[in-house]
């Protein structure tokens, strides 16, 4: 009976704890965490599983280890013995003498806490099931995006990924975030109705993210909170309505923005200091506050019709044609230009006052205005080199002789310009004279002093009264302003009776 005692107890402990794995030559024990029941208890009695009941010894393990000593204590149902006090399995050891789980460890096999699983959900608690399964809380899986490749300009590039304004707890890239080292991003056959804060929470340190045509409506209040290195930033071709003034608050290394072809009605600019280029075209702004040092501005295609902003040495180039600007008195502000577009506007007169400190304006766009007043001649601007003043109403020119015989490119066609005088100095290498009202005389004196392949257009039909004279209409007249007025007089007195 020793010996079958003996085998019995060796029985229980393997069967018991399951948790002895040999490992050379040493025994190392694995101490199980008591499982949490997620159904009815139920306890194995005599082959059978008994559920509703209370096991025996209030709850404990029927073997017990103190001090490296195992003591065997029996599970009483009803103050009797399990089995009648025969050995388990009739005396034989469990599973045939092996150890359980053939000596692993009893929670080989499981996943530890917080590990990704095939199917990109993550365990954050697993508990043992009773009936031999194991049972898994699985967090609910949150939406994933990774950059699967690069190309020779971007070295993140995300494919077809669709992001609605609906989309809560997105994460990009990995979760340890210095994998996630990408300087250059951009997304493909994508679309982003809202721009989120995990993007460049998870990759700080882009420099370069090209967001165009993405669709973009909004933009997180905290997206780009971790934007401290970025330096290019590109989102045209979206939705856009508005920028908050603290959206670009840490962007303290932006240099290049592009926000073109937008429904922008709000985006203030000096907020940012840092831009060097920007570009806010085909938007619906009325108001443009130019950054303090940024060297490159297009802000063509909207409605603006006021400039604001501080003292600017840097700026060069200024793009505004196409909008409802009605004055340049703004222009004093920024004397290093080289070349401004006011192209497209509602100017009514140029005035060399709002040009006076400028020492490096070399082309000045003003066509399709409203110009009848034109000022230039009291201080003739240097360095400039293109002056278009074409498609607009000026009439008398004369006096810009000055600035006129600077310049090597001058437009002036249609207008309704009577005389115009050039000295034999002039520097001019084209020059546009169509669809004006010249006076014959007027244009004789001036091309004995411009050569014909400096004119490089001409009028083909003329109005009654009018001839060709040098490949462009004219009126003989004495007195060819004193005309003029006369035939705007008779014209009004016409339209007045209708």
């Amino acid at each position: 009976m020793c010996w079958l005692r003996a085998v019995s107890l060796i029985s229980v402990i393997f069967f018991t704890c399951g948790s002895v794995a040999a490992v050379g030559g040493n025994n190392y024990w694995y101490t199980e965490e008591l499982p949490v029941a997620t159904t009815k208890p139920s306890f194995h009695v005599n082959g059978y599983n008994i559920y509703g009941s209370q096991p025996a010894n209030d709850g404990l393990p029927a073997t017990t280890y103190t001090q490296g000593h195992t003591t065997t204590r029996d599970t009483n149902f009803g103050g009797q013995s399990a089995n009648g006090g025969l050995p388990a399995n009739g005396g034989l050891p469990a599973n045939g003498g092996l150890p359980a789980n053939g000596g692993l460890p009893a929670n080989r096999g499981q996943l530890p806490y917080g590990t990704p699983t095939h199917i990109g959900q993550t365990i954050y608690r697993s508990q043992p099931n009773y009936g031999g399964q194991q049972r898994y809380n699985v967090r609910p899986r949150q939406p994933e995006y990774k950059c699967i490749e690069g190309n020779l300009q971007y070295d993140c590039v995300f494919y077809n990924e669709h992001i609605d304004m609906q989309s809560r707890n997105v994460h990009f890239g990995f979760e340890n975030l210095t994998l996630n080292n990408q300087k250059n991003v951009t997304f493909k056959n994508s679309t982003m109705r809202k721009l989120p804060a995990a993007l460049l929470a998870s990759f700080r340190q882009v420099e370069v993210l090209n967001l165009n045509g993405l669709q973009i409506e909004e933009i997180d209040t905290n997206a780009f909170a971790y934007a401290h290195t970025i330096q290019k930033l590109s989102m045209s071709n979206n939705n856009l309505e508005r920028i908050e003034d603290d959206t670009f608050q840490a962007t303290t290394a932006l240099q290049n923005l592009q926000l073109s072809s937008n429904r922008l009605t709000h985006v203030d600019l000096s907020l940012i200091p840092s831009l060097f280029h920007v570009n806010v075209s085909y938007n619906l702004l009325s108001t443009l506050a130019i950054p303090i040092a940024v060297k490159e501005l297009h802000a063509s295609h909207n409605r603006i019709n006021a400039v604001r902003g501080p003292f600017n040495m840097e700026l060069t180039i200024l793009k505004l044609q196409h909008n409802n600007l009605t004055d340049t008195a703004w222009l004093v502000n920024y004397p290093r230009l080289i070349e401004v577009d006011l192209s497209y506007n509602e100017l009514k007169k140029i005035t060399y006052h709002h040009f006076v400190t400028m020492q490096r304006l070399q082309r000045l766009y003003v066509s399709n205005n409203h110009l009848v007043a034109l000022d230039l001649y009291g201080r003739p601007i240097p360095t400039l080199k293109v002056l278009d003043l074409s498609h607009n109403h000026l009439l008398h020119v004369e006096r810009n002789q000055p600035q006129f015989d600077r310049l090597e490119n001058l437009y002036l066609d249609h207008n309704f310009i009577v005389t115009l005088k050039l000295s034999a100095h002039h520097t001019l290498n084209n020059l546009t004279l169509s669809h004006n009202d010249w006076d014959c005389n007027s244009l004789r004196a001036l091309f004995r002093n411009v050569a014909h392949p400096a004119v490089h257009d001409a009028d083909q039909y003329c109005k009654i009264d009018y001839h060709l004279e040098h490949g462009l209409c004219c009126k003989e007249s004495d007195n060819p302003y004193l005309d003029r007025l006369l035939q705007c007089i008779a014209l009004t007195s016409v339209v007045e009776k209708l």
